[in-house]
């Protein structure tokens, strides 16, 4: 009896693994002759090499079939593919007599892992592109990206980038721009979808070498003006965005071309914000080519500047002299004013993201704050009457 109940539970084991193969959507292969990949890639100052890469024939060694690579105009790739489209797995080899490298393998499920030589890599996620191409996201706990693998596609880094994460932040990296079956487009990469599949390429893309600010210091509601050196030979356009301490944003994007490659433009009308504020984005857009450069970041670089309350003999309010101690402050926070008059002058903290976390009256010419509760970090103080800030500075706490 338990002879007959075993080969009955074996025999619904095998018919479930059946019908969950068979339940398995059907697999779209990678290697076909009538295919073709453009491949980007960004150089060193921000221009985009781009590779046409297609197979254009076939070869069988030892009774196994190959593909062949090759780059525009016939140059052939020196690389030979070969696909299992039962394992749903595709192999490398640099020259046919070589061992087999697994370079694909769209068999994988989310928790699965593989070594591709550097450490394993395990499937984060799997999703589909354009509803069809289904696609495996692979990385490490450590990493804040993931490569991407589309059945039918490759590495959405490039069909031989399949180590690569895809984009084209930096200098060296790859995107897959676009992908043709039967000369029918199939998948273009976001910047494809605007600029086409075979952009035009900058011979001298713009680069930013100094930015400054003139004056360090402006008064509120005043002007100051942003000076970039950017060196290009074509017509590009430049905008900047200043950020305030309160995370608030100032744009301008009327740069005027001044000298020698030197552009101005002039940022204003600050409201009652005060405080250091810094240049966060210059962005460059190459009109030649029609081709949106990345942002140049320069935080906390010579693009940082002050801005201040206005001093004027006629305000009273700036005979008030205050101070707070010490800074760096460990528990309690001292804060004195000297010439205080009648008014009501509010004090407020906020942390780095601008949030008030303590608001109080400001009596009898000072305040103790204890700050022993509040985490380590940079805080914002500001002195405020008649919807005025008439005092800011920023403190640290241990």
């Amino acid at each position: 009896m338990k002879t007959k109940f075993l080969i009955l539970l074996l025999l619904l084991i095998a018919l479930a693994s059946s019908s969950s193969k068979a339940q398995k959507e059907p697999y779209i292969p990678l290697l076909d002759t009538n295919k073709m990949w453009v491949e980007a890639m960004r150089m060193e100052f921000g221009d985009f090499f781009l590779s046409d890469i297609s197979i254009e024939d076939t070869i069988t060694y030892n009774d196994t079939l190959f593909y062949e690579l090759y780059f525009e105009e016939g140059t052939k790739s020196d690389t030979y593919l070969r696909e299992d489209t039962i394992e749903r797995k595709v192999y490398y080899r640099q020259y046919l007599d070589d061992e087999d490298e697994l370079y694909y393998d769209f068999s994988m499920e989310v928790g699965d892992s593989i070594d591709l030589g550097s450490g394993y890599l395990y499937v984060d996620s799997i999703n589909y592109i354009n509803s069809i191409y289904r696609t495996i996201y692979l990385g490490r706990p450590s990493w804040d990206s993931y490569l991407a693998w589309s059945e039918g596609i490759g590495s959405l880094a490039g069909i031989l980038q399949n180590r690569c994460t895809p984009g084209l932040i930096g200098a060296g990296q790859t995107e897959l721009n676009c992908y043709y079956y039967n000369d029918e487009l199939l998948y273009q990469s976001d910047r494809a979808s605007i600029y086409g599949c075979h952009f035009e390429i900058d011979p001298d893309p713009p680069y930013l070498d100094l930015i400054w600010t003139n004056p360090d210091t402006v008064s509120l509601n005043g002007s100051i003006t942003t000076s970039v050196v950017a060196w290009d030979y074509s017509t590009f356009f430049i905008t900047a965005t200043f950020t305030s301490p309160n995370q608030n944003e100032y744009s301008v994007s009327d740069f005027s071309f001044i000298f020698a490659d030197r552009f101005d433009a002039l940022f204003s009308d600050f409201n009652n914000e005060i405080g250091d504020w810094y240049l966060s984005n210059i962005h460059i857009e190459d009109e030649q080519n029609n081709i949106t450069e990345e942002n140049y970041t320069f935080e906390n670089s010579p693009g940082k500047f002050y801005v201040k309350n206005p001093v004027g003999v006629n305000n009273p309010i700036n005979s008030i002299n205050f101070s707070i101690f010490p800074n760096p402050v460990n528990n309690n926070l001292f804060i004195n004013a000297n010439n205080i008059d009648n008014s009501q002058y509010t004090i407020e903290i906020c942390d780095i993201f601008g949030k008030i976390i303590y608001t109080n009256l400001l009596i009898n010419n000072h305040l103790k704050i204890d700050m022993s509760a509040y985490q380590s970090g940079i805080y914002f103080i500001k002195i405020i009457t008649d919807n005025q800030i008439i005092y800011t500075n920023k403190f640290i706490k241990q």
